[in-house]
């Protein structure tokens, strides 16, 4: 998935970041953001990661809830597979996040999650540093990282 798409359901959302950014994004021709703030998904990008020969941490969605229901499941099962064919080659796979509905499927399914930061918007509504923000989500920090895959070694 690429582009900016979820729906408004705090007082932050007024001031969404990934909205301007899609806007700005599109307007300067930047691919994967023609459509702005909605839906568009890319499955051609899928394959990226398997290019990639070195161990990698993937950010798959800054923009976005990838599990909003709008984006179809058959979707949400590739992405998810493909982080699981990365993972037997050797890369490390875990579901990192800026904020959203993630962190739930995570603990259900047993993925490492990791929570990046909450920008300049904080979970209040109050526009301040990313660093006065956090990294606290629900009380805790999360660092998660799945285990190396089998092999990979002086990471």
């Amino acid at each position: 998935m690429r582009g900016a798409y979820c729906t408004k359901i705090s007082p932050g959302c007024k001031k969404c970041y990934a909205e301007t950014m899609a806007r700005c994004l599109k307007a300067i021709g930047v691919h994967g953001y023609e459509n702005g703030f909605r839906l568009t998904l890319m499955p051609e990008r899928l394959s990226e990661p398997l290019e990639c020969r070195k161990p990698t941490v993937y950010f798959v969605n800054s923009m976005s809830d990838p599990f909003h229901e709008k984006v179809p499941f058959e979707y949400i099962r590739r992405v998810c597979n493909r982080g699981r064919r990365v993972g037997t080659k050797g890369q490390t796979d875990a579901a990192r996040m800026g904020g959203g509905h993630i962190k739930r499927q995570c603990v259900a399914a047993h993925v490492a999650f990791f929570f990046k930061q909450w920008g300049t918007w904080g979970a209040d509504g109050e526009k301040r540093s990313k660093t006065a923000n956090g990294r606290k989500f629900r009380g805790r920090t999360w660092d998660a990282m799945p285990p190396l895959a089998q092999g990979v070694e002086g990471l």
